[in-house]
């Protein structure tokens, strides 16, 4: 039989994933209910009519008539009617209320409840209360989902809008908006007991520390921006540094950091690490954590640490990456995809075994590389592994099967994106413009002769012009939804699109 083929656009990885509708409850819980009026209603009639007997079992459902219902009706409705109708009407009114919303699956309060969180959480000066009323519920051993729900949105929005902006176009107001928000969703969520909760933090906080720390990268007189990218480094520190005081936890923090980090100590571990080295270069105290014994106290050395670990970092998960695509079409050239259960590609299944958030470990190891590229000013670092990605999710789409891999359809399932097209668009750009600027000033720029006659040159126009052309399949691949630079390849045609 044939195989189908199974292609996915970034704009659609983007994409929530969907979801099956739930099961219908509701004849269940209408079935609870008329079994419990019928357990309290039926001794209700047949007291009433008298048909039980008055001895026996029964006296205690006659005592209860009397001694209980009878005195409760008389004061609560019978010796002020019929102004006690109001009040019964109201609770009428709310039981069928309630009755309504419990059978449809739905909550009285909830929407309220969302509504006022809301206009509260866009507002910053209030985010000191809603931290303190946060750890009193704690406290109380309540935890604050709503609020760690709507301050996880807010905090979507404030990203979005962020990441639509050029790079050289920064808003102050919505950057210190997503760092409040960030902060907010954070201290609301801790302690962080669960991987996948923590995994998925770390991604949506990174996607935020990216954002702040390449645009106070490539605009180095901005101390507005620089104070704000400090101040968001130090909420991850407050989240990721208790995990290595556990006792447990000695011989593996020990481990990556002196064996070569990649995935083969432990896949979520080393990656949570590699943001802590990300945030070295803009934070004293994390560097002071990691790097005091090593570097003295030196600048220079400080970076050339955070370069070496990273680099090797991106490089292994990288080959791994290609290893693993290797392995899948050597699977595939077999014919028989049964095999896959006997190989269960031991360079990246076995390492993400025990692993229940997968498509954030792939956010995280993408985000990584490109922010370690852009550190370096070298995109082509992000964008290989973005190619590296790419051809695994290629090859497991030709298997016409993805969940015969689940472990490397999972990890890719959500990247690359239209963000990470976007980021290492501009990126791109940026570093070809530069280059073209500094070969137009070097001896190898092309200069006509005393003849007139220009000479042959190793390095032409028409070579940026080749790489500009890459730059604009990027742009294109981020889809329509972003503001282009002015000077950005298919900027004209994309405002026209607009």
């Amino acid at each position: 039989m044939k195989q189908k083929l199974f292609f996915h656009s970034p704009l659609l990885k983007a994409a929530p994933a969907g979801q099956a509708p739930k099961r219908s409850i509701i004849l269940k819980r209408l079935a609870f209910i008329f079994v419990s009026a019928a357990c309290i209603l039926t001794p209700i009639l047949l007291i009433t009519a008298g048909t039980l007997p008055k001895k026996g079992p029964a006296v205690l459902l006659y005592w209860a008539h009397d001694y209980l219902y009878l005195p409760l009706k008389g004061y609560l409705y019978t010796l002020i009617f019929p102004h006690s109708l109001i009040w019964w009407g109201v609770i009428f009114t709310l039981f069928i209320l309630w009755l309504t919303a419990y059978l449809c699956g739905g909550s009285l309060v909830r929407s309220p409840h969302i509504y006022f969180l809301e206009r509260v959480v866009r507002s910053p000066k209030k985010h000191g209360i809603l931290i303190r009323s946060a750890g009193w519920l704690k406290k109380l051993g309540i935890k604050p989902q709503m609020l760690a729900a709507v301050a996880n949105k807010e905090l979507q929005i404030a990203l979005n809008r962020l990441m639509k902006l050029p790079l050289n176009r920064t808003n102050p107001e919505l950057c210190k908006m997503a760092v409040r928000l960030s902060r907010l969703y954070i201290r609301s969520i801790c302690p962080i007991t669960s991987r996948s909760l923590l995994l998925e933090t770390a991604a949506g906080w990174h996607r935020v520390f990216q954002q702040l720390r390449v645009r106070s990268q490539l605009d180095s007189t901005n101390r507005f921006l620089a104070d704000l990218t400090a101040e968001l480094s130090a909420e991850i520190r407050r989240v990721l540094t208790p995990l290595f005081d556990y006792r447990e936890n000695a011989s593996l923090w020990q481990s990556t950091l002196e064996k070569e980090p990649g995935f083969d100590i432990d896949f979520s571990f080393t990656l949570l690490v590699d943001l802590l080295y990300l945030t070295a270069y803009v934070d004293s105290d994390t560097a002071a954590l990691l790097l005091v014994p090593d570097t003295g106290g030196s600048r220079d050395r400080i970076e050339a640490v955070i370069c070496r670990r990273l680099a090797s970092a991106v490089a292994r998960r990288r080959a791994i990456l290609d290893g693993t695509r290797r392995e899948l079409e050597r699977v595939q050239k077999l014919g028989n995809p049964a095999v896959a259960d006997v190989v269960k590609f031991p360079l990246l299944g076995a390492l993400l075994e025990g692993e229940n958030n997968l498509p954030a470990l792939g956010r995280l190891a993408l985000s990584t590389a490109i922010d370690f590229a852009a550190l370096m000013g070298q995109p082509d670092i992000g964008t290989g592994f973005l190619e590296s990605m790419e051809m695994l999710d290629f090859a497991l789409n030709c298997s016409g099967d993805r969940n015969l891999y689940p472990a490397a359809a999972q990890l890719l399932r959500s990247v690359p994106g239209p963000v990470d097209y976007r980021l290492l668009a501009e990126l791109s750009h940026r570093a070809i413009l530069e280059r073209r600027e500094a070969w137009r000033r070097s001896a190898l720029f092309p200069r006509s002769d005393s003849s007139g006659k220009g000479g042959e040159a190793p390095i032409r126009e028409v070579d940026f012009e080749l790489a500009l052309s890459r730059v604009e399949a990027l742009f294109k691949a981020a889809g329509p939804g972003f503001d282009l630079p002015p000077d950005a390849p298919g900027a004209v045609a994309h405002e026209n699109q607009k």
